[in-house]
């Protein structure tokens, strides 16, 4: 089963999961998959990251809800501002 996961590593989804008789639903970034685990960082406010230890066994479905972060996605240089006409924004010290 852990290679079928490994399609999804480092998307965002939605993953529903059975444990105790219960089922559960979460989203987050799928960002480690071990032998017996997966894990999913899921963001929250005011206290960062919170992660979700999940048996790979009790993985019932899986939603992908956004592609893995790729390089292209990632901004290399500042945007350009026309209020400034490309200027460097100047800091007053107080």
């Amino acid at each position: 089963m852990n290679e079928r996961l490994r399609m999804y590593l480092d998307c965002e989804i939605q993953i529903h999961y059975l444990t105790d008789n219960n089922m559960y639903t979460d989203s987050g970034r799928l960002v480690y998959l071990g032998d017996t685990w997966i894990e999913l960082a899921k963001p929250v406010a005011k206290r960062g990251i919170e992660t979700f230890l999940i048996p790979t066994t009790a993985v019932r479905i899986i939603k992908v809800l956004g592609p893995p972060e790729t390089d292209e996605q990632l901004l290399l240089r500042p945007a350009f501002n026309p209020d400034t006409n490309g200027e460097p924004k100047k800091i007053k010290a107080r």
